[in-house]
């Protein structure tokens, strides 16, 4: 095996591109236990040796053995040919669906079969087991980051081959080493916000110690009962790199210091409220995922053109960015959310390429339509047009919103999202224009100022120019919290949309019916909620931007916002700290006994108990840090936890029974 990889490190790239093409006709099962399993194992059998030659210091990947980077090369040239194999198998299944005789049941079997080979679930296959403390990761990062900004700056071609870098091959990155790496990125992306503010403060602005230009910090100061409205306020109109700073989290009339607990808090509530506005996403019993909810401002009562082109009211779109921050937030935190979204809608967020394969999860019943003819046109191509008259146009199902003019009501525009605006309640204070995003005040442009009672609009161009005006006297376009269905004016139409120019005039027929069935699903997934998406992307970006991102697939960011499902309590207890006890303990004994015991919905509990959150880290419950603390001497007070810090504070307890009545 070395002496393959010796010779794969100096192989052409037009060599190796015929390897792939060769490895993706093996069958499945040995190419997977044959190739993979097998060359994973020597990999990561040499990586260990070589650590224990050099001390068992972390390894630099730039000075591994050339036989060891061939190998990990080689596990490249694997991954790719099983993007291939997986293209192979999901163009086999429209053949196999043509056969005749085929009962539902098995049509229903070959889909799922098929829908399971594509859905890119073997990639965890070619992570290298815990390289994160194998190879120094960061080190390799910056590297790598440097290597690819010097190369774009000079206008360098970066296919060419470059150094020996881990990063080069992100797939044999596990999900928690990619965490760990993005993490490094926002770190570095935080210290260059707090060092800006530093300077501005000494420098620009000495004077104006409250300015929150100023500020180290980003400091949100919210009310429970107006949570998304405070949150919009504060977040929105803020430019990217003052979001990037330490999030801290007032709750305003509340006692306590954020140390990440009410961060974390404050980003599981705005982004639950968020996800469950029927106005914004809708909930798919069948599939048990969220998808959006797409929306347009009703312009007069004329039926919408062919290849209308929807306008996004500005509070909805507004509401959509404010969840796409929300999301940069809480992977900037490391704050797990449980957001159950198809794997295309976290494709859009990394901006990588959707598939006919994609609509498998987010649409299965249409997924399986589009298969069926795509086994029509196997079976019977000249056929196609004539059974079902079809062209590359679709007709989309969208809501109308009544967007009544918003200087002139603080009302809610429509049921679900019910927006409104609310006025501010802080001290006079100027308004620097540059301290806040250019993209967002375009997009508004407008302020709205109260004059003698009677709001008016005014324009507001963006600038360096400093404008003065009294904040307890302006109103602005945010979120609100109220929930009023009778003041909303609502109805659905139908927006007809070529998938290609012309399209309403170009049938479906056997030759095209490929291209129709990638086209359908692409606007399925993405044409359809293409303003919304730009929404929740630009706000995500707006946090979450660096060549980090590159290195993540769509299951990796879902992992790294949403955790892992899996609660293996077993593994916190192994990691678990101890003052005041020892694990053998009578009390500690008990207490894992009762816990261990536990069912699923209590295991969530008790998680959400000691540490704010019922989804575990990424890499499982081994990551988090639980310190269990004596809490004085036998009592009947209950146990008392600091979310902050994940500290769990136990009485010394004499009898077992006194953990069941708790």
């Amino acid at each position: 095996m070395a002496d393959v990889a010796r010779v794969l490190k100096r192989m052409p790239k037009q060599s190796q591109h015929v390897l792939v093409q060769w490895c993706a006709w093996f069958p499945p099962h040995v190419f997977y236990a044959r190739l993979v399993t097998v060359l994973v194992k020597v990999a990561t059998n040499r990586l260990q040796a070589e650590q224990r030659a050099q001390g068992g210091r972390l390894l630099q990947a730039a000075s591994l053995p050339e036989e060891v980077q061939g190998a990990l090369e080689l596990l490249s040239v694997l991954q790719l040919a099983d993007v291939a194999l997986h293209a192979r198998l999901n163009s086999l299944a429209p053949t196999l669906l043509g056969q005749p005789g085929l009962s539902v049941l098995d049509e229903n079997a070959i889909v799922g079969r098929f829908n399971a080979a594509g859905s890119g679930a073997g990639t965890a296959r070619f992570n290298i087991p815990r390289l994160e403390s194998l190879c120094d990761l960061k080190t390799d990062y910056l590297a790598w980051r440097a290597e690819r900004m010097r190369r774009e700056q000079r206008g360098q071609d970066l296919a060419v081959v470059m150094p020996f870098s881990l990063c080069a091959h992100p797939h044999l990155i596990s999900a928690l080493g990619k965490a760990s790496i993005l993490s490094h990125e926002q770190e570095l992306a935080k210290q260059q916000s707090v060092l800006s503010a530093m300077s501005a403060q000494a420098v620009l602005h000495p004077l104006r110690a409250d300015d929150p230009v100023n500020s180290p910090f980003l400091v949100v100061s919210v009310r429970r009962e107006q949570l998304l409205a405070d949150a919009a306020r504060a977040l929105l109109p803020l430019k990217p790199h003052m979001l990037r700073k330490p999030l801290k989290v007032v709750f305003q009339g509340e006692e306590g210091v954020d140390s990440g607990g009410l961060s974390s808090e404050f980003l599981r509530l705005s982004l639950t409220k968020l996800a469950h506005d029927p106005a914004l996403f809708v909930y798919d019993p069948d599939t048990r995922l969220l998808r959006v909810e797409p929306a347009m401002a009703r312009k007069g009562h004329n039926r919408p053109s062919l290849n209308h082109k929807r306008l996004l009211p500005a509070i909805r779109r507004h509401s959509f960015r404010l969840f796409g921050v929300l999301i940069g937030l809480a992977c900037y935190s490391q704050t797990n959310v449980l957001l159950p979204f198809p794997p295309a809608f976290w494709k859009q967020m990394l901006a990588l390429p959707l598939t006919l394969a994609d609509l498998a999860h987010a649409d299965p019943s249409t997924h399986a339509g589009l298969q069926r003819l795509l086994a029509f046109a196997a079976r019977a191509p000249r056929e196609v047009e004539g059974t079902f008259g079809l062209s590359f146009s679709v007709e989309d199902k969208v809501l109308l919103c009544d967007v009544e003019d918003p200087v002139s009501t603080s009302r809610p525009m429509f049921a679900g999202l019910a927006h409104g605006f609310l006025e501010a309640d802080t001290k006079s204070a100027p308004i620097d224009l540059n301290l806040y995003n250019p993209n967002h005040i375009r997009s508004t442009e407008l302020l709205v100022e109260n004059e003698g009672g009677t709001p008016v609009l005014k324009k507001q161009r963006t600038g360096s120019t400093e404008v003065k005006a009294d904040i307890s006297e302006t109103v602005l376009p945010i979120i609100s919290d109220r929930q009023d269905a009778s003041e909303a004016k609502e109805s659905c139409a139908y927006v007809e949309i070529e998938l290609v120019p012309g399209g309403a005039e170009l049938n479906v027929d056997g030759h095209n019916a490929t291209k129709y069935c990638e086209l359908y699903a692409i606007h399925v997934l993405r044409g359809r909620v293409q303003p919304e998406m730009e929404a929740i992307v630009q706000g995500f970006r707006d946090i979450c931007e660096g060549y980090a991102l590159d290195l993540l697939l769509p299951d990796d960011l879902e992992h790294i916002v949403c955790g892992a499902p899996a609660l293996q309590l077993a593994d916190l207890q192994s990691v678990t700290l101890y003052e005041g006890f020892t694990p053998r303990d009578p009390v500690v004994v008990w207490f894992w006994e009762t816990v261990l015991a536990f069912t699923h919905d209590q295991k969530e509990a008790f998680l959400v108990f000691v540490t704010g959150s019922a989804r575990c880290p990424i890499g499982g419950l081994s990551q988090l840090h639980l310190k269990v603390q004596r809490a004085g001497p036998d009592s009947e007070s209950l146990p008392t936890a600091s979310t902050c810090f994940h500290v769990l504070l136990l009485p010394a307890y004499r009898y077992v029974n006194s953990y069941c009545d708790c």
